[in-house]
């Protein structure tokens, strides 16, 4: 199965790297809208708030899950232990998060997509548009197919308890309903 830990705990290389190449794709998208579209002071801002979004996540979700120290699907369980400690795994299984938890990191994709919509009113730019469309797709279908089949299937850390699983989970929004 793509994307299956082995009996290392650890994710193979291939799904580590199409993760990361994704990630990497979405940024580029990003990156690019940001600085045609508000120009490098902007930019310098906007990838402050993406490095202090990835900080706060190895901080705070990594160091208390199954894979800290491990290769995780996104890589960042190994990346988490290069900086952090290990806290207690209770921590992550109970964190509560919710849809407007999640608007901080909601924000990493609408701040350019919404930078990018302003310029194209203003004057249109078809690599500006394009990487918009890209940006979403990746952003939605996209990011829903890598969790679906490289990383949420397999993951220990969903098995153990994991919050995300818990919010997304067809399961636990029909028992709320």
């Amino acid at each position: 199965m793509p994307g299956n830990p082995g009996t290392s705990g650890n994710y193979p290389a291939n799904t580590v790297l199409a993760t990361a190449l994704f990630s990497a794709v979405q940024y580029a998208a990003s990156i690019y809208i940001m600085f045609t579209a508000a120009g490098a002071y902007v930019l310098g801002i906007y990838v402050l708030y993406v490095l202090l979004m990835e900080l706060k996540l190895l901080r705070f979700s990594c160091t208390s899950c199954y894979y800290h120290g491990k290769a995780c699907a996104f890589g960042k369980g190994r990346m988490s232990s290069l900086i952090f400690k290990k806290r207690d795994p209770k921590m992550f299984i109970t964190k509560k998060i919710s849809f407007s938890g999640l608007v901080p990191e909601l924000l990493v994709s609408l701040i350019p997509i919404s930078a990018g919509a302003v310029f194209l009113f203003r004057h249109f730019d078809i690599y500006i548009m394009l990487s918009m469309i890209l940006l979403l797709v990746l952003g939605t279908a996209g990011n829903g197919y890598v969790r679906m089949h490289l990383a949420c299937r397999s993951c220990r850390q969903r098995i153990l308890g994991c919050p995300a699983e818990m919010l997304f989970s067809r399961r636990s929004r029909e028992g709320t309903l």
